[in-house]
């Protein structure tokens, strides 16, 4: 939606994305994997253990932009995406090693430790917030253009990022563009 001439925009949309994953387990790891938390994923056909599942994801945003001049602009946006379902990477295993609390008392030396070998596991549910700002600014003199954005995102696992990122684009001729980033993400 436009207004003030156009000089001002607001934005929104929504979407859904719905995934079904189907991943078969290698049968040189099947053995040495522990699976009991997708027990009733894992389907046995032929002789080939693959692990099935779902996923949805919902999303909303909105949005801001600007115009604050001949050659630049700024742009706002937060957005909103719950997830459900299957978010683990299928081809994800990790090796735990459990130590037993007489060991770790005694003074004994060397480590006993009984290894087990687990297929990556994540929550069911995921809810995440992102909120990012832009300033765009043409050089005329150059006819480049510098692009300065920051983003933020939170979620329920606990998982907050910070992104600075600056873009210099820079047209070179004959439909070229070189495009020099720095990017620093926490």
């Amino acid at each position: 939606l436009d207004f003030n001439q156009k000089l001002t925009s607001v934005k929104f949309g929504f979407g859904y994305t719905s995934n079904s994953v189907s991943a078969i387990i290698d049968h040189d790891l099947d053995i040495y994997l522990t699976k009991i938390a997708f027990e009733d994923q894992i389907e046995l056909r032929d002789g080939i253990r693959t692990l099935r599942g779902k996923r949805q994801d919902w999303a909303a945003n909105i949005g801001f932009s600007q115009v604050l001049s001949k050659s630049s602009l700024i742009d706002f946006n937060v957005g909103y995406t719950h997830s459900s379902g299957f978010m683990e990477n299928p081809y994800k295993a990790m090796r735990v090693y459990f130590i037993g609390p007489d060991f770790l008392n005694s003074n004994q030396a060397g480590t006993r430790a009984n290894g087990q070998a687990f297929l990556e596991q994540r929550p069911d549910i995921r809810n995440q917030i992102a909120i990012s700002a832009k300033y765009i600014h043409h050089i005329n003199v150059l006819d480049a253009a510098a692009h300065l954005d920051y983003k933020f995102s939170t979620d329920d696992w606990g998982i907050n990022t910070n992104t600075f990122t600056l873009d210099w684009i820079q047209p070179v001729g004959n439909g070229w563009i070189v495009t020099p980033r720095v990017r620093y993400h926490s």
